[in-house]
C-alpha cells in the first residue's frame, strides 16, 4: 500500500532501484510526479501536450527508470468540410 491518494492518475513508470515509480494525471494534458512508495512524496517531473488540433485523448505514456525522457501515443480526428452548390435546372 502506498500512503496518500492517487484518483484519477496512472502509473506510467519504475524509477530505477524500484523505490519509486511515475504517476500521470489520465487528462489529454498530462502531468507527471515521481513518488516516493515509502513516503507518497512527490515531485513535478514533466507535462505532456499532444497537439490540441483534433485530440481526441492521450492513449499510453511511458517514462525511463531515470525520469529523463518519455514516449506516449494519442489518437487524433481530422476531418475536412466541403461545400456543394448543385446548378439550377
Amino acid at each position: 500500500m502506498v500512503p496518500g491518494s492517487f484518483a484519477d492518475e496512472a502509473v506510467c513508470g519504475w524509477a530505477a532501484g524500484g523505490a519509486d515509480v511515475f504517476v500521470r494525471t489520465k487528462a489529454p494534458q498530462a502531468r507527471i510526479r515521481r513518488v516516493s512508495l515509502a513516503t507518497a512524496a512527490s515531485t513535478f517531473v514533466a507535462e505532456v501536450s499532444p497537439p490540441r488540433l483534433g485530440l481526441r485523448s492521450l492513449y499510453t505514456l511511458v517514462v525511463s527508470e531515470a525520469g529523463d525522457a518519455y514516449a506516449y501515443s494519442y489518437g487524433q480526428e481530422l476531418s475536412r468540410l466541403y461545400t456543394m452548390t448543385a446548378p439550377d435546372p
